[in-house]
C-alpha cells in the first residue's frame, strides 16, 4: 500500500516495483499515490492514471460496479475530500469501480471522473482509490471495507482465501456492555468491556512483522501481568509481574507484585521452572540488570536487589536514587536499558522527578526546584 508524496523513484526501486506486481504481487496506491514517481512514465501506466489537479468539496463518490470482488461491501459515503481530476489514464486491463460526478459550476470536471479503479499487469493486480485526504475520509468505516476489499482483492484468490480461513478459525471476540468504562475520548458511548482471550488465541490477534513468527513461552498462572521485560546471560526471562498495576499503589510500598525468573530447562522453547526472586513489591515498572543484580523502578525509588548465596531469591536489597513522582502510574519511569557506555538508560513521563543525585538536586518536569 502506497500512501505519500515520493516525487521520484530510482530505476533500481522501479525494477523491483514492476517485477512485484508483474511477478503476482499486489498494489495498493491510495488517493496522492497517484502523483508519486513523476520521472518514471510507467509508474504512471501501473497504477492506471496519474493525479493532475484538484479543488476540495463534500461529495458521494458514486459506485459503477458493485458487482466486482474489489467491492465487497463497500457502501456508497459522503465525505470532504479532495476533488481529484487525472491524466495520463491507461485503460488497458483496468476496469473502472467508482467515478465522481460533475459536483456544480465551477467544477475542476466536466465529465465523470474515474475515482477507484483495479487494474491487472503480468500476474498482479492494482487497486486504486482517489479517496483519502485526511481524518475526515479515513475515520469512515465505509472507507475502512473500500480499502479492505481493494486490498483483499489485490492479493490474489488463494491469499484471500487463506486470510479468510484464518480469519474464520479464530477465537471470536465477545463484548458486553458495563457502566464502569472509562471515556477518556469521549465518544457518544463508552466502548464495551472486551472478555480476555486466552494466551494461545490472542496470539492469533497479534501482527508479527514480516520474518517473524510467535511463539508462546509463558503464560498464566507461571506469569500474570508482565510490566517489564529483561533477558540474561543464561537465556532467562526476568518479569516484573504487577497485579497491583495501576489503582492499587500503596503508602508504605508493599503490595502484591513479584519479579520472577523464567526458565526453559529443557530446551523446548517453553518456560518449565518459574522462581519468585523478590516479592512484596508495589507496582514495579521496569527492570534492567547492573553489577550482577538488578535495578528496579519501584517509585518512588530506585531499587538495587541482589542474590548472594546462589538461591536465585534476592538478599541484598538497597535504594539507589529517590525522589520519581507518584502522581500518576502511567506517568512514572520505565524502559530501563543498560546503555554500551555503562550508563542506565529509561524513560519517565509526566509524574516526573525530583530529588538528589551524588548531592546535586535535579528535577525533571513537571517539577521545579
Amino acid at each position: 500500500l502506497l500512501y505519500a508524496n515520493h516525487g521520484r523513484i530510482t530505476p533500481g526501486q522501479w525494477k523491483n516495483l514492476k517485477g512485484y506486481v508483474e511477478g503476482g504481487g499486489g498494489f495498493v496506491p491510495v488517493h496522492c499515490a497517484s502523483w508519486c514517481f513523476g520521472n518514471e512514465p510507467g509508474f504512471d501506466q501501473l497504477v492506471g492514471g496519474r493525479f493532475a489537479s484538484h479543488k476540495t468539496g463534500t461529495f458521494t463518490a458514486k459506485v459503477i460496479d458493485p458487482k466486482h470482488p474489489a467491492m465487497a461491501g463497500v457502501k456508497e459515503f459522503e465525505a470532504w475530500d479532495e476533488t481529484y481530476k487525472h491524466r495520463n489514464h491507461n485503460k488497458k486491463d483496468r476496469q473502472v469501480l467508482m467515478v465522481r460526478e460533475v459536483a456544480e459550476k465551477g467544477d475542476n470536471i466536466t465529465e465523470l471522473e474515474p475515482w477507484t479503479w483495479v487494474r491487472t499487469q503480468g500476474k498482479g493486480r492494482v487497486f486504486y482509490t482517489a479517496s483519502g485526504h485526511d481524518e475526515r475520509v479515513w475515520g469512515q468505516s465505509a472507507f475502512h471495507q473500500l480499502l479492505k476489499a481493494g486490498i483483499l482483492w489485490s492479493v490474489g484468490d488463494a491469499r484471500k482465501q487463506s486470510y479468510e480461513k484464518f480469519i474464520a478459525a479464530r477465537a471470536p471476540l465477545k463484548y458486553e456492555k458495563r457502566g464502569d468504562i472509562a471515556n477518556y475520548e469521549r465518544r457518544p458511548e463508552p466502548l464495551p468491556y472486551q472478555f480476555p482471550l486466552s494466551a494461545r488465541d490472542s496470539m492469533d490477534y497479534t501482527q508479527a512483522p514480516v520474518g517473524f513468527r510467535l511463539e508462546l513461552f509463558a503464560s498464566e498462572p507461571d506469569v500474570i501481568n508482565p510490566i517489564g521485560l529483561a533477558w540474561d546471560e543464561r537465556g532467562r526471562l526476568w518479569v516484573a509481574e504487577t497485579v497491583d498495576y495501576p489503582n492499587e499503589m500503596t503508602p508504605n510500598r508493599v503490595g502484591n507484585d513479584k519479579i520472577k525468573i523464567l526458565e526453559d530447562t529443557d530446551g523446548d522453547g517453553k518456560c518449565d521452572k518459574v522462581t519468585v526472586f523478590a516479592e512484596g513489591l508495589n507496582i514495579p515498572t521496569s527492570l534492567t540488570f547492573s553489577r550482577g543484580g538488578v535495578i528496579v523502578a519501584h517509585v518512588p525509588d530506585f531499587l538495587f536487589l541482589k542474590d548472594t548465596d546462589g538461591d536465585d531469591k534476592a538478599d541484598v536489597r538497597e535504594v539507589l536514587t529517590t525522589g520519581w513522582g507518584t502522581s500518576d502510574t502511567h506517568a512514572g519511569p520505565s524502559n530501563l536499558r543498560y546503555g554500551f557506555d555503562n550508563w542506565i538508560w529509561g524513560t519517565v513521563g509526566y509524574s516526573g522527578f525530583r530529588g538528589e543525585v551524588g548531592g546535586i538536586a535535579l528535577a525533571f518536569k513537571p517539577y521545579s526546584l
